[in-house]
């Protein structure tokens, strides 16, 4: 319990945790104006959407009876050797995943409720405020514990029903929907064992996004590598350093070199992007999430307009991939922001990141991919080594 003499923010800070979020402070005035002015937004955006699909032709014809069986074929058709394509649904109040392969596709109900999901998704992200607020560590082991009890739960309820179907994957691809979307489905375990100790794990918006993103050329050149700290976050511009010598040719923007402007022109060559920044995800306006740099905010609406076409991205920042629902299954976040402007992965945080951990995970991530290995597999180079370090889940 945090008390106005001691408030429960600062003992994240003094730890090293939430050092790379944006501390807005007591904005609610701020916030309603910028609500505001998002709905009028997002009605123009909706509105023109509208108009531009009247305006474009049909893409390529598929069997109108089954609008899904275009983007699955070219789902199955992207897949790699031993990999499965794991899309979600929710049908009757029920989680159902539909499974890709190579070999066939299968439909599996896991015959877990939404209630039930909402109630293990509701636990874990306490067992990682609780992980936040442990001053010292004191009670670092019964913490851990705790929360490996909640990934148990959550992989029993939605990934143990797929194991005779997903079978020998080395790489799982899921497309969440609804709720899913706050599912952290690498760190779920199944048999006492993280589901990213099984095979690379993966996320993608769906399965026709995740066709088209596979189908996209990978840039080659250089590097850029940004970093932009402060007192409260001194790991941030060694960690940039670092990365930078380990990828050799990189341009590197630190400190007060690192302007909106400049990033965004160096972005546009980069075959790879490090950004280790504050990071900001406002639940109310999901389109004011953004990163900071040395002189101000870049939102989700100015990342659309990168040009990264063939880039991979790595945001080092406190809850980079959180997203919004606006509307049927649609998101809008920093993720979906990077995809759009052409990005072939992206990696993020979920939620607050330690100051330290993440320098020693962000460098372990560069060294396993190199210049041109896929980020997907790196990471979970970068996982396994934390889970050998017996690392608290967070």
């Amino acid at each position: 319990a945090a008390s106005s003499d001691y408030p429960l923010r600062d003992v994240y800070k003094r730890q090293g945790w939430l050092s790379r979020a944006a501390d807005t402070g007591d904005a609610a005035a701020w916030r309603d104006r910028l609500a505001d002015a998002e709905e009028r937004l997002r009605v123009l955006e909706a509105r023109r959407a509208a108009f531009e699909m009247r305006s474009r032709p049909s893409a390529s014809p598929h069997d109108s009876r089954d609008p899904t069986k275009g983007a699955f074929d070219a789902a199955r058709a992207a897949l790699p050797p031993r990999s499965a394509l794991v899309s979600w649904l929710i049908a009757d109040d029920l989680l159902h995943a539909v499974v890709v392969r190579a070999d066939g596709a299968w439909i599996v109900s896991t015959g877990a409720t939404t209630a039930s999901v909402a109630a293990a998704i509701d636990a874990w992200e306490f067992q990682i405020a609780r992980r936040l607020g442990d001053r010292g560590g004191r009670f670092a082991a019964r913490l851990a514990k705790d929360a490996v009890a909640a990934l148990d739960r959550l992989g029993d309820l939605l990934l143990a029903p797929l194991d005779a179907v997903i079978g020998d994957a080395v790489r799982v691809q899921h497309v969440p929907c609804g709720l899913l979307h706050a599912v952290p489905f690498h760190a779920l375990r199944v048999g006492g064992r993280y589901a990213i100790e099984r095979s690379v794990v993966a996320t993608a918006p769906s399965a026709g996004a995740f066709a088209s993103m596979a189908a996209r050329s990978r840039r080659t050149g250089g590097a850029l590598v940004v970093g932009v700290g402060d007192d409260a976050a001194p790991d941030i511009e060694v960690e940039a350093a670092e990365v930078a010598r380990s990828l050799g040719d990189a341009t590197v923007l630190l400190g007060r070199a690192a302007t909106v402007a400049a990033v965004s022109a160096a972005a546009a060559h980069a075959s790879r992007l490090h950004l280790a920044c504050h990071g900001r995800c406002p639940p109310g306006s999901p389109r004011s999430a953004g990163l900071r740099l040395a002189d101000g905010w870049v939102t989700t609406r100015e990342i659309e307009r990168w040009r990264l076409a063939g880039a991979s991205v790595v945001v080092s920042a406190c809850d980079a991939g959180r997203s919004t629902r606006i509307g049927g299954d649609e998101t809008v976040g920093l993720v979906q922001s990077l995809l759009g402007a052409g990005a072939v992965d992206v990696v993020v945080a979920g939620w607050p990141v330690h100051d330290a951990t993440t320098r020693a995970a962000m460098n372990a991530l560069h060294a396993a991919a190199g210049r041109d290995r896929p980020l997907a597999g790196a990471l979970r180079i970068a996982m396994l080594d934390a889970i050998g370090r017996d690392l608290h889940p967070a």
